[in-house]
């Protein structure tokens, strides 16, 4: 993660191909990327960037004036290939800087996800500044945002849907339009990563991520010591961003869902309720799925312990049925087309 700097690189004559993958760039004051003197020939190769998250970097003034720039390609640079990258903008702040059309136009830029919350210049290419992802692309050739022939696009102005960026998570949310939307990159195999910035395997496939990260990374988020499991259970004391949480660290059997074990005084699912078992009476109907017809008004889960006690309808399964335990003390329960399994939860 390159925080509060900038990444800056002067390729000279005899440098060959330049690879910026799976990267978090934050709070830079400079740029998200700054290249200069980059034109390929066949001694130098191309300035390849992917799978970057680019989170409110720019605006520097320098003694030439104001750069405030998330990605920044100079007049000085050719051939730059910018694919499967967020570029998230919280101020003003333009993402693109590639001056001069012939330079812009040996410039690649695909596959990508774009946002600001304040700035109505998106993009600046070719000198020119663009508010429209559609007439950027028009202009530019980049980043296809979808037509009528083609209505699937390759890159979106779109809020990236980040988990939680004050807690510096910067993996996306199932709904974002970057889950399974990137490109497949076939880049040099001696400098390329197959991991993430989790550490994580990137998919094989058309279906990578854009962004720095392959799926969640709550392992990353652990790393940074604010998820504990001193039990190893699997489940974290703080709850929130952790998940749901797990109010007894201490005991392993304890968490949230886990089986209830009878008679060990211990509420192991930390539903509120010691050694608990549902008792069906039947009240209602013969609908399992019903509260009503359970004595404690809630319909059985896969860590439950349960004692039929019919006082009115049978029950009758309507679906299959998952439990920890189950006694059958006065009446019958009817499966019809639908299973029923025990003790799916014991070890």
């Amino acid at each position: 993660m390159i925080h509060g700097g900038d990444y800056e690189n002067d390729y000279s004559a005899y440098e060959t191909v330049a690879l910026i993958a799976n990267n978090v760039l934050i709070d830079n004051k400079g740029h998200g990327i700054f290249i200069i003197n980059n034109t390929p020939t066949p001694a130098r190769g191309n300035v390849e960037i992917y799978n970057n998250t680019f989170y409110n970097n720019g605006y520097y003034e320098g003694t030439a004036g104001t750069y405030p720039y998330q990605t920044y390609s100079s007049t000085t640079s050719r051939g730059s290939i910018f694919k499967n990258n967020i570029v998230y903008s919280i101020d003003s702040l333009s993402f693109h800087d590639a001056k001069g059309t012939s330079w812009a136009d040996s410039t690649i830029s695909d596959y990508n996800i774009f946002f600001s919350a304040n700035n109505p210049e998106i993009w600046k290419w070719g000198s020119i500044p663009y508010s429209n992802i559609s007439i950027y692309y028009e202009d530019s050739g980049n980043d296809f945002p979808g037509d009528e022939i083609d209505p699937s696009p390759h890159s979106y102005l779109s809020d990236p849907l980040f988990f939680n960026v004050m807690a510096n998570r910067f993996d996306l949310k199932a709904l974002s339009d970057g889950i399974n939307a990137g490109d497949f990159l076939d880049v040099d195999p001696e400098v390329d990563s197959d991991l993430d910035f989790c550490g994580q395997p990137i998919h094989e496939g058309p279906a990578q991520d854009i962004g720095a990260f392959e799926g969640e990374c709550l392992s990353y988020f652990n790393n940074w010591g604010l998820c504990t499991d001193d039990d190893g259970d699997g489940h974290y004391a703080e709850g929130g961003l952790c998940g749901v949480a797990d109010w007894n660290d201490t005991d392993n059997t304890v968490y949230p869902g886990a089986p209830e074990v009878l008679g060990d005084g211990k509420d192991n699912d930390q539903d509120g309720l010691v050694d608990e078992v549902l008792t069906w009476s039947g009240a209602v109907s013969g609908n399992w799925n019903i509260p009503g017809n359970w004595d404690l008004n809630v319909v059985p889960a896969a860590s439950d312990n349960v004692v039929i006690y019919t006082t009115g309808f049978d029950p009758v399964l309507s679906s299959d049925i998952y439990l920890n335990s189950l006694t059958v003390e006065y009446g019958t329960l009817q499966l019809i087309d639908f299973n029923l399994t025990l003790g799916v939860l014991k070890e």
